[in-house]
C-alpha cells in the first residue's frame, strides 16, 4: 500500500524528474517525466492536483491484486 504523505513528499522533493512516479510504479510516466523535466513543469503541477487520486487507484490495484492471488 502506499502512502500519501510519503507520494506528496517525492511530489514536492522529485516531481519534476518523477519520482512521485516511479514511487507509484507507473515507469512509462517516470521516464516522460525524466526526459521532459516534469513536462517543462506542466504536467508537475497537474500531477499536484491528481496525486491523491493516483495514490488511491494504485491502492485499490493493490489490493485487487493481492485478493486475486491469494485465492486458490
Amino acid at each position: 500500500m502506499k502512502d500519501i504523505k510519503l507520494a506528496f513528499a517525492f511530489w514536492l522533493c522529485l516531481g519534476l524528474v518523477g519520482g512521485h512516479r516511479a514511487y507509484l510504479g507507473h515507469w512509462i510516466w517516470f521516464v516522460i517525466f525524466l526526459f521532459t523535466i516534469g513536462g517543462l513543469g506542466i504536467l508537475w503541477v497537474i500531477d499536484g492536483f491528481l496525486l491523491y487520486d493516483l495514490v488511491r487507484l494504485s491502492n485499490l490495484d493493490f489490493q485487487e491484486r493481492e485478493s486475486t492471488s491469494a485465492k486458490p
